[in-house]
Protein backbone atom coordinates (compact mmCIF):
# COMPACT_ATOMS: atom_id res chain seq x y z
CA UNK A 1 0.00 0.00 0.00
CA UNK A 2 1.01 3.55 -0.66
CA UNK A 3 0.87 4.87 2.52
CA UNK A 4 3.70 2.02 3.60
CA UNK A 5 5.92 2.53 0.77
CA UNK A 6 6.07 5.93 2.63
CA UNK A 7 7.03 4.80 5.63
CA UNK A 8 9.57 2.33 4.18
CA UNK A 9 11.09 5.00 2.08
CA UNK A 10 11.13 7.32 4.99
CA UNK A 11 13.06 5.15 7.25
CA UNK A 12 15.28 3.77 4.66
CA UNK A 13 15.79 7.58 3.83
CA UNK A 14 16.86 8.02 7.73
CA UNK A 15 19.00 4.90 8.16
CA UNK A 16 21.00 6.18 5.00
CA UNK A 17 21.67 9.73 6.90
CA UNK A 18 22.69 8.28 10.33
CA UNK A 19 25.00 5.42 8.64
CA UNK A 20 26.75 7.98 6.16
CA UNK A 21 26.51 10.82 9.20
CA UNK A 22 27.80 8.68 11.38
CA UNK A 23 25.03 9.13 13.94
CA UNK A 24 23.91 6.51 16.68
CA UNK A 25 20.91 4.44 15.12
CA UNK A 26 19.52 3.80 18.24
CA UNK A 27 18.36 7.39 18.77
CA UNK A 28 15.72 8.72 17.25
CA UNK A 29 16.57 11.35 14.44
CA UNK A 30 14.51 14.14 14.21
CA UNK A 31 12.96 14.20 10.45
CA UNK A 32 12.19 18.00 10.04
CA UNK A 33 16.18 18.70 11.77
CA UNK A 34 18.37 20.53 8.74
CA UNK A 35 20.63 17.69 7.58
CA UNK A 36 23.56 20.92 8.40
CA UNK A 37 22.87 21.02 11.54
CA UNK A 38 23.44 17.10 12.52
CA UNK A 39 27.21 17.19 10.35
CA UNK A 40 26.42 17.31 6.68
CA UNK A 41 28.72 18.92 4.47
CA UNK A 42 29.67 18.99 0.94
CA UNK A 43 31.50 15.52 1.02
CA UNK A 44 28.92 13.36 3.10
CA UNK A 45 25.93 15.05 0.67
CA UNK A 46 27.50 13.19 -2.32
CA UNK A 47 27.96 9.99 -0.28
CA UNK A 48 23.95 10.44 1.05
CA UNK A 49 23.41 11.45 -2.41
CA UNK A 50 25.24 8.32 -4.18
CA UNK A 51 23.89 5.77 -1.90
CA UNK A 52 19.83 6.77 -2.63
CA UNK A 53 20.76 6.87 -6.35
CA UNK A 54 22.29 3.21 -5.97
CA UNK A 55 18.59 2.70 -3.95
CA UNK A 56 16.67 3.80 -6.62
CA UNK A 57 18.27 2.99 -9.27
CA UNK A 58 17.63 6.52 -10.64
CA UNK A 59 20.28 9.14 -11.09
CA UNK A 60 19.56 12.37 -8.28
CA UNK A 61 20.84 15.80 -8.73
CA UNK A 62 24.12 17.03 -7.35
CA UNK A 63 22.43 19.88 -5.13
CA UNK A 64 20.02 17.18 -3.63
CA UNK A 65 20.17 17.47 -0.35
CA UNK A 66 21.10 21.42 0.01
CA UNK A 67 17.19 21.52 -2.15
CA UNK A 68 15.76 19.21 -0.07
CA UNK A 69 17.84 19.71 3.28
CA UNK A 70 15.41 17.97 5.84
CA UNK A 71 15.11 13.30 5.70
CA UNK A 72 11.40 14.60 5.28
CA UNK A 73 11.82 16.66 2.73
CA UNK A 74 14.02 13.81 0.82
CA UNK A 75 11.91 11.17 1.38
CA UNK A 76 8.87 13.01 -0.03
CA UNK A 77 11.26 14.75 -3.52
CA UNK A 78 12.15 10.40 -3.42
CA UNK A 79 8.38 9.34 -3.27
CA UNK A 80 7.32 11.91 -5.87
CA UNK A 81 9.95 12.16 -8.56
CA UNK A 82 11.27 8.46 -8.53
CA UNK A 83 8.48 6.60 -7.46
CA UNK A 84 5.42 8.97 -8.77
CA UNK A 85 4.22 9.01 -5.17
CA UNK A 86 2.39 12.12 -3.89
CA UNK A 87 3.00 13.18 -0.76
CA UNK A 88 0.69 12.46 2.56
CA UNK A 89 -2.07 15.31 2.69
CA UNK A 90 -0.93 17.08 5.42
CA UNK A 91 2.72 16.38 5.06
CA UNK A 92 5.16 19.40 5.04
CA UNK A 93 6.62 20.69 1.65
CA UNK A 94 10.04 20.64 0.84
CA UNK A 95 12.10 23.13 2.71
CA UNK A 96 13.78 25.83 0.31
CA UNK A 97 17.41 25.74 -0.41
CA UNK A 98 19.41 26.93 2.46
CA UNK A 99 22.44 28.16 1.08
CA UNK A 100 23.69 28.72 -2.56
CA UNK A 101 27.14 28.67 -1.80
CA UNK A 102 27.07 25.00 -0.43
CA UNK A 103 24.67 23.65 -3.30
CA UNK A 104 28.13 25.51 -5.35
CA UNK A 105 30.47 24.11 -3.55
CA UNK A 106 28.38 20.28 -3.88
CA UNK A 107 28.33 20.83 -7.98
CA UNK A 108 31.94 21.49 -8.09
CA UNK A 109 32.95 18.65 -6.05
CA UNK A 110 30.64 16.29 -8.03
CA UNK A 111 32.19 17.63 -11.17
CA UNK A 112 35.53 16.87 -10.22
CA UNK A 113 37.67 13.61 -10.85
CA UNK A 114 38.72 11.55 -7.89
CA UNK A 115 42.31 12.62 -8.71
CA UNK A 116 41.61 15.97 -9.00
CA UNK A 117 39.50 16.26 -5.49
CA UNK A 118 42.07 14.24 -3.72
CA UNK A 119 45.15 17.21 -5.17
CA UNK A 120 42.29 19.89 -3.79
CA UNK A 121 41.38 18.35 0.09
CA UNK A 122 45.42 17.97 0.27
CA UNK A 123 45.87 21.93 -0.57
CA UNK A 124 43.37 22.39 1.75
CA UNK A 125 45.04 20.42 4.22
CA UNK A 126 48.34 22.31 3.57
CA UNK A 127 46.55 25.67 3.95
CA UNK A 128 45.02 24.41 7.15
CA UNK A 129 48.35 22.80 8.54
CA UNK A 130 50.40 26.23 7.31
CA UNK A 131 47.76 28.45 9.59
CA UNK A 132 48.08 26.80 12.61
CA UNK A 133 52.03 26.53 12.24
CA UNK A 134 52.09 30.30 11.78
Amino acid sequence: PEGERRAVLGEHVRATVVAVLGLDPARPLERGRPLKEMGLDSLTAVEIRNALSAAAGHPLPATLLFDHPTVDALAAFLAREVFGVEPAEGAAPAAAPEDDTLAAALAEVEASRGDELALLLAGELDLIEGGRQG
